[in-house]
């Protein structure tokens, strides 16, 4: 979103969608502030590929995952099971 960095778009998901999933699917995960990790359900890498976003998605969808605002948070990776 232009004039929007990161942390930014995460409150406005936060304030208009709380409950909405947010992942984060970045080439450099080590640079992303750990504000911004902490509005995530899950955290990918690129190198990961698509098919594993693709999955992550649909395991958020398909266990109706809801929004903790700061409470815990959820890194998934390829192959793990979602625990909140």
């Amino acid at each position: 979103m232009a004039g929007m960095d990161g942390n930014a778009v995460a409150q406005v998901f936060m304030e208009d969608q709380p409950k909405l999933p947010v992942v984060i699917w970045s080439a450099y995960l080590d640079d992303i502030p750990e504000s911004l990790k902490w509005y995530a359900d899950a955290l990918l890498e690129k190198t990961d590929g698509p098919e594993v976003l693709i999955s992550i998605i649909a395991k958020l969808v398909n266990t109706g995952v809801s929004r903790k605002k700061a409470v815990a948070r959820r890194t998934f990776t390829a192959g793990a099971p979602l625990v909140a």
